[in-house]
């Protein structure tokens, strides 16, 4: 397992928690941000010119241990978590959905000469997370390992939701192998395309384990939709979930190692005719 070097917790932005806490099955939280220091105010804009206020949502409720196995042949596995889906996570705005972005960050310290196969995504049911709901898969590369000054986007998959029992992992093999860069970090992040922003239900999609805290998950908000190609930073807020609750999401990545081209060698017989055939050339030169 590669890619859990825990993070400084100063990336962390100031907010002001708003707890509305019930003795029900599901704890909810409520939580507003200050604004962001590039002077946006990640609490506030609207959707679609409708105006409004946002803030995250977070359902909690225990769930046994789960587990993805990798595709045959991948030997690096990209995982953060535990296997434990502690909650959920969403934005809402109001009383209906607003579309993010989250992700997972990973050291590619180590990894060498790899390329990436396969991304599992955990998600639980609930009204609007159903199964065939679209979703956008996104990859970058961020050299320097702070995503709030930009990453290199590698690639980026239309998919759908195909599990939602909480104990399956989605499992999306790549269409074709992607290679990853030496060195730097490696993100790779979920945007739920089936929430109609202002529209759908309020609803959690991103599944959380809150026993593993490691400073490598984070929330992405714009002030519409996440753009088409999804670039970061995005204009509204870009911060870590463990600023407002603890935890790790359950997306993984699994990669193997990447082939190398061999230059072939002559031997014997190959040797002598490269030989007979340079001193043709060369006896064509001074004959000429």
């Amino acid at each position: 397992m590669v890619g859990d070097r825990p993070l400084s917790s100063e990336r962390g932005s100031e907010m002001k928690h708003v707890l509305n806490a019930t003795l029900a099955v599901a704890l909810t939280m409520v939580v507003a941000f200050a604004p962001s220091a590039a002077g946006a105010e990640p609490g506030s804009g609207g959707v679609g010119g409708t105006g409004g206020t946002w803030s995250p949502i977070f359902e909690l409720a225990a769930s046994p241990r789960v587990d993805g196995p990798p595709p045959a042949g991948a030997t690096v596995s990209f995982v953060l978590d535990d296997g434990q889906p502690d909650g959920s996570v969403g934005i809402a705005e109001g009383s209906a959905a607003k579309q993010f972005l989250f992700f997972n960050q990973f050291s590619l310290l180590g990894v060498g000469n790899a390329q990436l196969e396969e991304i599992q995504v955990l998600f639980q049911s609930e009204p609007s997370v159903v199964v065939g709901a679209a979703i956008e898969l996104v990859v970058w590369h961020d050299p320097d390992g702070d995503p709030s000054n930009g990453a290199v986007r590698l690639a980026q998959y239309d998919e759908t939701i195909q599990a939602v029992d909480g104990a399956t992992f989605s499992a999306y093999p790549l269409p074709e192998p992607l290679a990853l860069p030496l060195g730097g970090e490696l993100l790779i992040g979920v945007v739920p395309r089936f929430i109609v922003s202002g529209i759908t239900p309020a609803n959690t999609p991103a599944v959380i384990d809150t026993t593993t805290v490691l400073g490598r998950s984070w929330l992405a908000v714009w002030t519409g939709d996440p753009p088409a190609p999804v670039t970061l930073p995005p204009d509204q807020f870009l911060g870590l979930v463990d600023d407002v609750l603890p935890g790790t999401w359950l997306i993984r990545g699994f990669a193997s190692p990447r082939a190398t081209v061999e230059i072939p060698t002559l031997r014997g017989w190959g040797v002598l005719l490269l030989a007979s055939l340079l001193a043709w050339l060369g006896w064509r030169r001074l004959g000429g």
